[in-house]
């Protein structure tokens, strides 16, 4: 939160491996988070990403979903 204090967000957009925030920041915060992959419950994403390489996928799908201090609630 230190890195964006002075800033006035409308919307973050969490887009990178793993980064968890807390339930402080979810609460202060609208955040939307981003997978590059089709959703598959319970799965880490960098196995998702490594079967489609290796099964030379032709597409894939995307999941966005609401940040919230539940992190798997935001799943659902």
């Amino acid at each position: 939160m230190r890195r964006i204090k002075g800033y006035s967000p409308d919307l973050c957009v969490l887009a990178g491996y793993m980064l968890v925030v807390g339930p402080e920041m979810c609460q202060r915060y609208n955040m939307i988070n981003l997978h590059p992959a089709a959703p598959r419950p319970q799965r880490h994403l960098a196995e998702v990403i490594w079967k489609l390489i290796e099964s030379k996928a032709s597409e894939t799908g995307v999941m966005m979903h609401l940040v919230t201090p539940s992190w798997m609630r935001g799943h659902l």
